[in-house]
């Protein structure tokens, strides 16, 4: 898939990095070393890095320091996981929304995501969510590691916050980068998913030709998912993972960074096409006050952010996914 990937996307510099050390296995050496033709390893940089049990992908991007994408003048950071189909993806058009919209963080939507957030949503689901006719995405407060589109200085606070001794499996990355980067100037955060745009993600099917036809499978899609979500804990374990959130959480407390928490699902505002003016954000419906409707914060997130015409995405009691507009107090 890797291959593929790069053949398509045929990005301006790469770094491809593998956990096997050479020798461990013959087909992925003869991958990087011997073809296809040219090989993978006269494309990109091949950096073999062996993380141990516990490594992760931030162990790899922990290596990739943000002096050199700086130094060498490169306007944005392409992260992209190697279980990830973005063989139908136009990285150009993904810049030049991402670019108008003003975007210092985007991703396409994930066909086969874990979290709801990044899940493709089709034009019914974004009209129900109250998006304009010409919105081609949401923007968001935290987008799931698979397909991470930054800007240099977003990609610095990345690699900053970051901590392969204490949290190398990666977990909790997604959530805290609103809450520790919107705080740096030089970032001038915000972050959206175009939802025009969709990848495929692990155990998933084949992306479709268009974003509407892939959210439409959603019986396949959820099936696909919960098995990849049970692959995911299979990998790391759920337990490893909450104690690495937990003892990072506990670290930037004694930073005096306060403790981050998780990042709601609200959506802050609407992705449109390069030379479509930029909507405005949802708009509070009814009063700031509790939990009551059209109030009250979005439930299991106990993010010290607010969202004044924020749109939550939620379930209903059958456990189908379902959208509904709601705002929190501020």
């Amino acid at each position: 898939m890797t291959v593929a990937n790069i053949d398509h996307l045929r990005p301006r510099g790469c770094i491809v990095f593998t956990h096997k050390k050479c020798g461990e296995n013959a087909d992925l050496d003869a991958m990087l070393d011997a073809g296809p033709n040219p090989p993978l390893a006269k494309r990109c940089e091949v950096y073999r890095a062996p993380n141990g049990p516990k490594g992760g992908y931030v162990q790899h991007l922990k290596r990739v320091l943000p002096t050199l994408v700086e130094g060498l003048r490169y306007e944005w950071v392409f992260v992209l996981l190697d279980d990830i189909n973005a063989t139908r993806l136009s990285l150009s058009h993904l810049l030049k929304v991402a670019i108008h919209n003003k975007l210092s963080w985007a991703s396409p939507a994930v066909d086969g995501a874990h979290d709801d957030v990044a899940k493709p949503r089709n034009t019914s689901e974004l009209s129900r969510l109250g998006a304009p006719s010409t919105a081609i995405g949401r923007v968001v407060h935290r987008i799931e590691s698979f397909t991470w589109l930054m800007t240099p200085p977003m990609y610095r606070c990345l690699h900053t916050l970051i901590d392969p001794a204490l949290n190398g499996v990666g977990w909790g990355y997604d959530h805290w980068l609103y809450l520790y980067c919107s705080k740096w100037p030089p970032v001038d955060f915000k972050a959206g998913i175009v939802d025009s745009m969709v990848v495929v993600h692990g155990l998933t099917p084949e992306p479709s030709s268009s974003s509407t036809s892939a959210a439409a499978k959603g019986a396949t899609t959820d099936v696909a998912a919960s098995r990849s979500a049970a692959v995911l804990a299979h990998t790391y374990g759920r337990k490893e993972a909450q104690e690495a959130v937990k003892m990072m959480q506990e670290d930037m407390a004694k930073r005096g960074m306060g403790k981050m928490r998780m990042t709601d699902k609200w959506v802050h505002g609407w992705l449109v096409e390069p030379g479509v003016p930029i909507p405005p954000p949802p708009e509070p419906k009814g009063g700031g006050g509790g939990g009551g409707k059209g109030g009250g914060k979005a439930k299991g997130h106990g993010s010290g952010s607010s969202a004044a015409g924020g749109v939550r995405l939620a379930r209903n009691e059958k456990g189908r996914r379902r959208l509904r507009a709601n705002v929190t107090s501020t």
